[in-house]
């Protein structure tokens, strides 16, 4: 497969100019404009903040942008996913509370975001992330003291998972599933932005515990659920994504054992402040490794491992996948896609019951 592809050229937007917009990718603001009417004057003040503009340069696809594995249309960055969760939040509650505490779930997200979660050995949970969320907040020069300004403290906005909306257990709906299941959908190429606002057009807010998102109709909430499980097959636990972190996680090893970079550094750097430190690094096998990296396009699967002087990767990940509620006006209480769709429930149980097997990239130390 080819290369990401990451334009530079602006689409027109209708919205009210905000200064926000300057940080975002081109190809996300019809995004932007889909999640909110427009963006609020409260969030302004935190896009100088030095930690919140690190996520510019850290990427939404963990670092597959710079292998061969996708065709990306757009590579989004992870500063883009949490103004989307921020919008998406706002749209639904006007809590301005709420809508920061999505904004800032993704700020302890180290560099190439989830490969460090492979680097910790968190590779099913992919929790390790948001461990030092608080840390970082109090931390940074902007973000405590624009947080006063609202009469608001760095305790209020730390978890996300406090409002329902924002997040909360999977395979529940929450404002950042649903987003990256959009943004990915035009990320890839495989949903036009049309399709996209019709998934949004058709969300309601309900008074259902631990859950405050459902679609008003059965069969655009089944189309939703099953691009969930495309996405999730498809990219974020595919043999391409997992072999691709896993490897990337191996190299980040060898340059922290190297005392290349240092633990802070990996919540402290951008995805391409860390490739030149490989490109740069005085060990050949890095190096070496690197550029094997960037030209990774192919890869085999074995059942069972093997004693090998290669690179092997256990196929097991967090997977990830919605079964949102629908809810019908006149139709009482609302219920989920599962209990309804005979495809979403064959399509998730299929996607579940893949068995551990071991990837093969190719590589040889």
């Amino acid at each position: 497969m080819a290369n990401a592809i990451c334009s530079n050229e602006r689409t027109e937007t209708n919205m009210r100019p905000s200064p926000i917009l300057n940080h975002i990718h081109p190809a996300y603001l019809p995004l932007v404009e889909t999640y909110a009417e427009s963006v609020p004057d409260f969030l302004e003040p935190f896009f100088s903040s030095p930690a919140l503009l690190r996520l510019k340069g850290v990427g939404q696809n963990c670092g597959t942008e710079f292998c061969q594995y996708y065709e990306y249309r757009a590579a989004f960055s992870r500063l883009d996913h949490s103004l989307g969760v921020a919008l998406i939040v706002w749209n639904f509650s006007k809590d301005p509370k709420a809508s920061l505490s999505g904004l800032f779930h993704d700020i302890s997200h180290t560099v190439f975001s989830h490969v460090g979660d492979f680097l910790l050995g968190d590779a099913e949970n992919q929790e390790s992330a948001e461990l030092h969320t608080r840390d970082i907040l109090e931390g940074d020069a902007v973000i405590p003291k624009e947080l006063a300004k609202l009469g608001l403290s760095v305790a209020d906005v730390e978890d996300y998972a406090r409002f329902p909306l924002a997040d909360n257990p999977g395979p529940k709906l929450s404002a950042d599933r649903l987003e990256y299941t959009l943004s990915t959908g035009v990320s890839l190429g495989t949903r036009t932005i049309q399709e996209i606002r019709a998934f949004y057009a058709s969300l309601v807010t309900v008074e259902t515990e631990g859950e405050s998102l459902a679609f008003d109709d059965p069969e655009t909430a089944e189309k939703f659920a099953l691009l969930s499980i495309e996405n999730d097959a498809g990219c974020f636990s595919s043999y391409e994504s997992v072999s691709a972190m896993a490897f990337l996680a191996e190299i980040l090893r060898r340059l922290a054992d190297a005392g290349e970079i240092s633990t802070n550094e990996l919540y402290a750097l951008q995805d391409r402040e860390c490739a030149e430190r490989f490109e740069r690094s005085n060990d050949a096998e890095i190096r070496r490794m690197w550029e094997f990296f960037k030209n990774l396009g192919n890869y085999r699967i074995l059942r069972y491992p093997r004693k090998t002087d290669g690179f092997l990767v256990s196929s097991k990940c967090k997977k990830r996948f919605i079964d949102p509620l629908v809810s019908v006006a006149g139709k009482g209480f609302p219920i989920r896609v599962s209990e309804y769709s005979e495809a979403f429930r064959d399509a998730r149980d299929y996607h579940l019951g893949r068995k551990e097997e071991w990837i093969d990239v190719g590589y040889r130390g």
